[in-house]
């Protein structure tokens, strides 16, 4: 009848109780939400051929690994740059966030009164400092790049590097 009173009564607590492989899990699970995230950013640059400076904003999404970028760029007065970025995260450590990706770029441009538009494929890289601010730095080279100017696409041999610093809220 002991044994059976005692059973009885730690049944609850064996069954309620979470064992230390659970925990684990559950910390885990949390440390996943925490990586998953989406922001908007604001963002300062530079870019060559062109030393323009460059100011953009943008929005960024972050599963485990795995994220999506998607931005909106001006050389102010000059050119205006949109481009989408599939981004890969290699370290699921929160404080260490380096990423790269490719993407695909569009720009139009109006130097001189020269109009064109640029669509290229590019490759993105940078990283998250995640101290204090949400601070990024982010290096984005553009090669090759087609551009399309009255009807006609033509293929133009030299590569554009941007760089950027931006702040994520």
């Amino acid at each position: 009848m002991r044994k059976l009173l005692l059973i009885l009564i730690a049944c609850p607590f064996l069954i309620f109780s979470e064992e230390p492989t659970t925990i684990v899990e559950k910390c885990k699970k949390e440390e996943l939400q925490q990586l998953s995230n989406h922001s908007m950013y604001f963002s300062l640059g530079t870019g060559l051929p062109i030393p323009l400076p460059l100011v953009g904003i943008g929005y960024r999404y972050k599963g485990n690994i795995q994220g999506v970028d998607i931005s909106l760029r001006t050389f102010p007065r000059f050119a205006y740059q949109g481009s989408i970025n599939y981004l890969i995260f290699p370290s699921k450590r929160w404080n260490q966030q380096m990423y790269f990706g490719p993407g695909i770029s569009t720009a139009y441009i109006d130097i001189f009164h020269e109009r064109a538009c640029f669509l290229s494929p590019q490759f993105v890289f940078g990283g998250v400092k995640l101290n204090n601010s949400n601070q990024f730095y982010q290096v984005e080279l553009i090669y090759p790049q087609f551009k399309i100017r009255r009807g006609k696409m033509k293929l133009e041999n030299y590569p554009a590097i941007m760089t950027s610093y931006g702040w994520m809220f």
